[in-house]
């Protein structure tokens, strides 16, 4: 059995997400965390620390499900990243039909202009297509046109951290897969492929730090932002308002809190040094949930106006793994909500896999017609 594998680095855990692949789809099979502490490294730093880890961490999950690992994927955190939206106009020494050559030299020709000469483009995600002034929304192979204008966002890093990220894993057993930006890995963990998503919505992604939201339409993402709201700031207000230390608001959270309404209400007492803490259940739980409405309304509010329609929203992140937060998502929000269910990841690491077997962005342009279509259309082009 082909296995995947897919790594998420969030701050204080390193997730890691296993699949099978079946024909060009991944099928989850399991989400592994493994505590840890930055403690102030970049990047590249946590990686070398920890690539024997990674490894082994593969390794021990080959055995577990009889596979090996063909491939494993690695995702970029918002911060390493540089994204902008560009657009340039190529024009053609003939007045001819747009091929998929065309395409790949106006996309080249974009980042070409727009990039320094030791960056690395890892995604150029075309957003429209312009030919004497009609506009499409797909490739528009066949068109005649003696230029093309093309609208895109560039995704970038700096090339010398790509070939310092890939001579990390040169020196392990497995075949790396590539990287993907944070924002597509979380799109990926909810959308399977372009054609799954939802003509407009948001995605929003909650991680230990920030939170992201990405706004679609029309299967294009039309905005990226970032809000400061995660799980380290929602400890820390638990931890101020019932004068909590940092690891017993932590304890809290994940023992207490729960987004199904309470039956009854129940006080504990948390050793705290030598002293104790009695803490209403009750109450822990319904500043969770009014902090949590009012930092999700806001992030939507925030991104509303771009969409200007009708939308649905999808969770991903760490919030998922509580109990009953889909229900809560749903009452608090005025738009229809998904929580995934069929893959149940507190990170991107299933959705960097998933994208980096099927790059449904970079690749949506791509011609997809059989071998006997292709000749026709070159009779048709020669004639």
């Amino acid at each position: 059995m082909r296995g995947l594998c897919g790594i998420d680095i969030d701050k204080d855990k390193i997730y890691f997400s296993f699949a099978r692949q079946k024909g060009s789809a991944a099928v989850f099979l399991d989400e592994l965390s493994v505590n840890f502490s930055s403690n102030g490294k970049t990047f590249l730093e946590i990686l070398q620390a920890n690539a024997s880890l990674i490894n082994q961490k593969m390794s021990e999950k080959e055995k577990t499900f009889s596979f090996t690992v063909e491939k494993f994927f690695l995702n970029l955190p918002w911060e390493i990243c540089k994204t902008a939206t560009f657009s340039a106009t190529v024009p053609f020494a003939n007045r001819k039909k747009i091929t998929q050559n065309d395409i790949n030299l106006a996309k080249k020709y974009l980042q070409d202009t727009y990039l320094d000469w030791d960056d690395f483009c890892i995604h150029n995600l075309i957003l429209n297509y312009e030919i004497e002034g009609n506009n499409y929304n797909k490739p528009p192979y066949g068109v005649l046109a003696k230029k093309i204008k093309i609208t895109s966002i560039l995704v970038w890093f700096k090339d010398k951290l790509r070939k310092d990220i890939e001579d990390v894993f040169d020196n392990l057993e497995k075949g790396f897969g590539g990287m993907a930006y944070s924002p597509v890995s979380a799109i990926a963990t909810v959308f399977e492929s372009v054609n799954t998503i939802n003509e407009s919505c948001i995605v929003i992604d909650v991680g230990y730090d920030k939170t992201l939201a990405i706004a679609l339409k029309n299967k294009k993402i039309l905005s990226i932002k970032d809000s400061n709201f995660g799980l380290r700031q929602l400890l820390e207000e638990v931890g101020k308002k019932f004068l909590l230390p940092e690891k017993l608001a932590q304890e809290v959270f994940n023992r207490y809190i729960s987004f199904k309404e309470l039956a009854y209400s129940k006080e504990v007492s948390i050793k705290n040094d030598e002293s104790y803490i009695n803490l209403s259940i009750q109450a822990a739980n319904s500043f969770v949930k009014d902090y949590i409405k009012t930092a999700v309304n806001q992030i939507v509010e925030s991104l509303s106006g771009t969409l200007n329609s009708d939308f649905t929203i999808y969770f991903s992140g760490r919030l998922n793994e509580k109990e009953g937060f889909c229900d809560f998502s749903k009452q608090i929000l005025s738009h229809p909500v998904v929580v995934p269910s069929a893959v149940k990841t507190a990170s991107k690491s299933f959705g960097v896999l998933n994208y980096g077997i099927s790059k449904f962005f970079d690749n949506e342009q791509i011609e997809k017609k059989s071998f006997l279509n292709r000749i026709m259309n070159i009779y048709k082009e020669y004639f």
